[in-house]
Protein backbone atom coordinates (compact mmCIF):
# COMPACT_ATOMS: atom_id res chain seq x y z
CA UNK A 1 0.00 0.00 0.00
CA UNK A 2 1.02 3.40 -1.26
CA UNK A 3 1.50 5.94 0.97
CA UNK A 4 3.21 9.49 0.05
CA UNK A 5 5.20 13.03 1.37
CA UNK A 6 5.29 15.53 -1.98
CA UNK A 7 7.22 18.54 -1.35
CA UNK A 8 10.59 17.38 -2.63
CA UNK A 9 13.12 20.11 -4.93
CA UNK A 10 12.43 19.15 -8.74
CA UNK A 11 12.16 20.29 -12.28
CA UNK A 12 9.18 22.42 -11.66
CA UNK A 13 10.45 25.47 -9.05
CA UNK A 14 10.66 27.77 -11.94
CA UNK A 15 6.62 27.23 -11.34
CA UNK A 16 6.60 29.08 -8.08
CA UNK A 17 6.78 32.27 -6.48
CA UNK A 18 8.09 32.63 -3.12
CA UNK A 19 4.80 33.15 -1.54
CA UNK A 20 4.04 29.01 -2.93
CA UNK A 21 8.00 27.57 -2.03
CA UNK A 22 7.68 24.96 0.26
CA UNK A 23 10.55 24.07 3.08
CA UNK A 24 10.77 20.60 2.20
CA UNK A 25 12.76 19.16 4.97
CA UNK A 26 10.09 19.20 7.93
CA UNK A 27 12.73 18.46 10.10
CA UNK A 28 15.87 19.61 8.57
CA UNK A 29 19.03 17.85 10.66
CA UNK A 30 17.06 15.88 12.67
CA UNK A 31 18.94 11.91 12.76
CA UNK A 32 16.03 9.15 13.85
CA UNK A 33 18.46 6.85 14.58
CA UNK A 34 20.02 8.81 17.63
CA UNK A 35 16.94 8.55 18.84
CA UNK A 36 16.68 5.31 21.43
CA UNK A 37 14.18 2.89 20.60
CA UNK A 38 11.38 2.39 23.35
CA UNK A 39 11.61 -0.86 26.01
CA UNK A 40 9.30 -3.63 24.49
CA UNK A 41 7.62 -3.14 28.29
CA UNK A 42 6.91 0.45 27.74
CA UNK A 43 5.29 0.44 24.38
CA UNK A 44 1.43 0.13 25.50
CA UNK A 45 1.84 2.69 28.25
CA UNK A 46 3.65 5.06 25.66
CA UNK A 47 1.16 4.20 23.17
CA UNK A 48 -1.95 4.57 25.36
CA UNK A 49 -0.42 8.25 26.46
CA UNK A 50 0.27 9.51 22.97
CA UNK A 51 -1.74 7.78 20.39
CA UNK A 52 -5.47 8.63 19.83
CA UNK A 53 -7.46 7.41 17.32
CA UNK A 54 -10.92 9.02 18.47
CA UNK A 55 -13.07 11.14 16.21
CA UNK A 56 -15.40 14.09 17.92
CA UNK A 57 -18.88 12.74 16.58
CA UNK A 58 -20.63 15.64 14.56
CA UNK A 59 -23.62 15.75 17.15
CA UNK A 60 -21.27 16.54 19.95
CA UNK A 61 -21.45 19.96 21.10
CA UNK A 62 -17.59 20.02 21.21
CA UNK A 63 -17.33 18.93 17.39
CA UNK A 64 -18.31 22.60 15.86
CA UNK A 65 -16.51 24.32 19.13
CA UNK A 66 -13.22 22.38 17.71
CA UNK A 67 -13.76 23.17 14.21
CA UNK A 68 -14.30 26.84 15.20
CA UNK A 69 -10.24 26.91 16.67
CA UNK A 70 -9.05 24.83 14.18
CA UNK A 71 -6.44 27.31 13.01
CA UNK A 72 -5.74 27.11 16.49
CA UNK A 73 -5.10 23.46 16.92
CA UNK A 74 -3.45 23.09 13.60
CA UNK A 75 -0.62 25.38 14.81
CA UNK A 76 -0.05 24.11 18.34
CA UNK A 77 -0.03 20.24 16.74
CA UNK A 78 2.78 21.48 14.64
CA UNK A 79 4.67 23.26 17.05
CA UNK A 80 4.29 20.79 19.45
CA UNK A 81 5.56 17.82 16.95
CA UNK A 82 8.94 20.18 16.39
CA UNK A 83 9.59 20.43 20.10
CA UNK A 84 8.89 16.99 20.52
CA UNK A 85 10.19 15.14 17.24
CA UNK A 86 12.42 12.76 19.46
CA UNK A 87 9.00 11.56 20.89
CA UNK A 88 7.33 11.55 17.63
CA UNK A 89 10.02 9.22 15.98
CA UNK A 90 8.75 6.47 18.22
CA UNK A 91 5.06 7.60 18.01
CA UNK A 92 5.77 6.70 14.04
CA UNK A 93 7.58 3.84 14.90
CA UNK A 94 4.88 2.08 16.88
CA UNK A 95 2.35 2.79 13.97
CA UNK A 96 4.46 0.57 11.78
CA UNK A 97 6.93 3.05 10.38
CA UNK A 98 10.44 2.15 9.54
CA UNK A 99 13.34 4.27 10.67
CA UNK A 100 14.40 4.68 6.99
CA UNK A 101 11.43 6.14 6.13
CA UNK A 102 11.14 8.32 8.61
CA UNK A 103 14.65 9.66 8.36
CA UNK A 104 13.57 9.86 4.43
CA UNK A 105 10.13 11.93 5.11
CA UNK A 106 11.80 13.96 7.64
CA UNK A 107 14.24 15.43 5.30
CA UNK A 108 11.83 15.62 2.43
CA UNK A 109 14.02 12.99 0.28
CA UNK A 110 10.61 10.53 -0.47
CA UNK A 111 7.22 10.17 1.12
CA UNK A 112 6.42 8.61 4.53
CA UNK A 113 5.97 5.07 3.86
CA UNK A 114 6.65 5.24 0.52
CA UNK A 115 9.25 3.07 -1.24
CA UNK A 116 11.60 4.79 -4.08
CA UNK A 117 10.48 3.36 -7.08
CA UNK A 118 6.74 3.64 -6.61
CA UNK A 119 7.10 6.97 -5.47
CA UNK A 120 9.26 7.95 -9.02
CA UNK A 121 6.13 6.41 -10.47
CA UNK A 122 3.87 8.27 -9.30
CA UNK A 123 5.78 11.51 -9.41
CA UNK A 124 6.11 10.65 -13.61
CA UNK A 125 2.35 10.33 -13.54
CA UNK A 126 1.86 13.75 -11.94
CA UNK A 127 4.31 15.22 -14.39
CA UNK A 128 2.16 13.84 -17.42
CA UNK A 129 -1.40 14.78 -15.82
CA UNK A 130 0.38 18.36 -15.17
CA UNK A 131 1.18 19.01 -18.79
CA UNK A 132 -2.96 17.27 -19.93
CA UNK A 133 -4.56 19.00 -17.53
CA UNK A 134 -3.42 22.37 -19.18
CA UNK A 135 -3.88 21.10 -22.53
CA UNK A 136 -7.63 20.02 -21.29
CA UNK A 137 -8.18 23.87 -19.66
CA UNK A 138 -5.89 26.31 -21.06
CA UNK A 139 -4.82 26.69 -17.18
CA UNK A 140 -1.20 27.74 -16.68
CA UNK A 141 1.55 26.65 -14.24
CA UNK A 142 -0.30 23.57 -13.39
CA UNK A 143 0.87 22.24 -10.13
CA UNK A 144 0.24 19.99 -7.12
CA UNK A 145 0.75 19.88 -3.17
CA UNK A 146 -0.48 17.24 -0.67
CA UNK A 147 -2.21 18.22 3.13
CA UNK A 148 -3.33 15.27 5.31
CA UNK A 149 -1.77 12.89 7.45
CA UNK A 150 0.32 11.45 5.05
CA UNK A 151 2.54 15.16 4.55
CA UNK A 152 4.16 14.80 8.26
CA UNK A 153 2.47 11.34 9.31
CA UNK A 154 -0.29 12.91 11.70
CA UNK A 155 -3.21 14.32 11.07
CA UNK A 156 -4.44 17.62 11.84
CA UNK A 157 -8.37 17.49 11.86
CA UNK A 158 -9.52 19.34 14.83
CA UNK A 159 -11.98 16.60 15.90
CA UNK A 160 -9.48 13.43 15.33
CA UNK A 161 -7.06 12.59 18.35
CA UNK A 162 -5.69 15.31 21.29
CA UNK A 163 -6.64 18.56 20.79
CA UNK A 164 -3.11 20.31 21.22
CA UNK A 165 -0.74 17.32 19.73
CA UNK A 166 -0.35 15.07 17.50
CA UNK A 167 -1.98 11.85 17.74
CA UNK A 168 -3.72 9.98 14.96
CA UNK A 169 -1.27 8.76 13.19
CA UNK A 170 -1.27 8.03 9.63
CA UNK A 171 -1.98 4.86 8.31
CA UNK A 172 -0.65 2.69 5.67
CA UNK A 173 -3.63 0.58 5.20
CA UNK A 174 -6.64 2.92 5.80
CA UNK A 175 -5.70 6.62 5.36
CA UNK A 176 -6.68 8.64 2.10
CA UNK A 177 -4.46 10.75 0.32
CA UNK A 178 -5.53 14.42 -0.39
CA UNK A 179 -4.42 16.27 -3.35
CA UNK A 180 -4.85 19.64 -4.21
CA UNK A 181 -4.03 21.04 -7.82
CA UNK A 182 -2.48 24.60 -8.52
CA UNK A 183 -2.78 26.76 -11.43
CA UNK A 184 -3.26 30.26 -13.13
CA UNK A 185 -6.94 29.84 -14.28
CA UNK A 186 -8.46 27.95 -11.50
CA UNK A 187 -10.28 30.82 -9.74
CA UNK A 188 -11.68 32.25 -13.67
CA UNK A 189 -13.36 28.63 -14.01
CA UNK A 190 -14.53 28.61 -10.85
CA UNK A 191 -16.13 31.68 -11.39
CA UNK A 192 -17.72 30.85 -15.11
CA UNK A 193 -19.04 27.47 -13.26
CA UNK A 194 -20.89 29.70 -10.68
CA UNK A 195 -22.30 32.46 -13.42
CA UNK A 196 -23.25 29.88 -16.01
CA UNK A 197 -25.16 28.33 -12.83
CA UNK A 198 -23.69 24.98 -13.17
CA UNK A 199 -23.40 22.81 -10.06
CA UNK A 200 -20.11 22.55 -9.25
CA UNK A 201 -17.89 22.99 -8.04
CA UNK A 202 -20.45 21.77 -4.85
CA UNK A 203 -18.39 22.48 -1.87
CA UNK A 204 -15.35 25.41 -0.58
CA UNK A 205 -13.20 24.86 1.90
CA UNK A 206 -11.49 27.76 3.79
CA UNK A 207 -8.16 26.81 4.06
CA UNK A 208 -5.74 27.64 6.69
CA UNK A 209 -2.80 29.73 5.15
CA UNK A 210 -1.12 31.53 8.31
CA UNK A 211 -1.83 31.32 12.30
CA UNK A 212 -4.14 34.57 11.18
CA UNK A 213 -6.46 32.17 9.88
CA UNK A 214 -8.03 31.52 6.66
CA UNK A 215 -7.20 33.20 3.35
CA UNK A 216 -7.87 30.81 0.60
CA UNK A 217 -10.05 28.19 -0.74
CA UNK A 218 -10.36 24.91 -2.01
CA UNK A 219 -13.08 23.76 -3.92
CA UNK A 220 -14.51 19.98 -4.66
CA UNK A 221 -15.50 19.07 -7.77
CA UNK A 222 -17.32 16.02 -7.84
CA UNK A 223 -17.42 15.02 -11.48
CA UNK A 224 -13.73 15.28 -12.42
CA UNK A 225 -13.73 15.20 -15.75
CA UNK A 226 -15.78 18.70 -15.92
CA UNK A 227 -12.73 20.11 -15.21
CA UNK A 228 -10.63 18.25 -17.02
CA UNK A 229 -10.97 14.88 -18.37
CA UNK A 230 -7.66 13.62 -18.35
CA UNK A 231 -7.65 14.35 -14.14
CA UNK A 232 -10.71 11.98 -14.20
CA UNK A 233 -8.79 9.00 -15.68
CA UNK A 234 -5.96 9.53 -13.31
CA UNK A 235 -7.91 9.79 -10.25
CA UNK A 236 -9.57 6.69 -10.95
CA UNK A 237 -6.21 5.03 -12.17
CA UNK A 238 -4.53 5.84 -9.46
CA UNK A 239 -6.93 5.62 -6.59
CA UNK A 240 -7.00 2.36 -6.49
CA UNK A 241 -3.25 2.14 -5.05
CA UNK A 242 -3.83 3.74 -1.70
CA UNK A 243 -6.20 2.03 0.87
CA UNK A 244 -8.67 5.37 1.52
CA UNK A 245 -7.89 6.68 -2.23
CA UNK A 246 -7.36 10.30 -3.58
CA UNK A 247 -9.29 13.41 -2.26
CA UNK A 248 -8.72 15.89 -4.82
CA UNK A 249 -9.79 19.43 -4.67
CA UNK A 250 -8.24 22.56 -6.33
CA UNK A 251 -7.15 25.49 -4.93
CA UNK A 252 -8.26 29.28 -5.79
CA UNK A 253 -5.23 31.28 -5.57
CA UNK A 254 -2.53 30.68 -8.13
CA UNK A 255 0.73 31.52 -5.91
CA UNK A 256 -0.74 30.11 -2.38
CA UNK A 257 1.02 29.86 0.86
CA UNK A 258 1.15 26.54 1.87
CA UNK A 259 1.27 25.90 6.11
CA UNK A 260 3.81 23.34 7.37
CA UNK A 261 2.30 20.52 7.08
CA UNK A 262 1.19 20.68 3.82
CA UNK A 263 3.67 19.80 1.17
CA UNK A 264 4.01 21.24 -1.92
CA UNK A 265 5.10 18.55 -5.12
CA UNK A 266 8.32 19.30 -6.70
CA UNK A 267 7.79 17.55 -10.40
Amino acid sequence: MFSMFLGWPGKDDDKDTAATKDTYAKFPGFVVADVPELPAGEVDAFRAKYINNDKVPMEDPRNAELVARDVEIQFARWGWVQENTSTYVNMLRISGHSDVNIQACFDGVRPLGYEEAPYEAFKASLRKLAADIERDTGWKRVRFAQTGSAVTGYSSNPVKGFEKQPSKIHSLASSDVDLYAIAEGISEWVDKCKADGKPYPDKEYQTTTTLGGKYDVNYSVPNLADASPALAAWHSEWSAHFGGGIQFTLRRMADPTIVPWDGLVRL
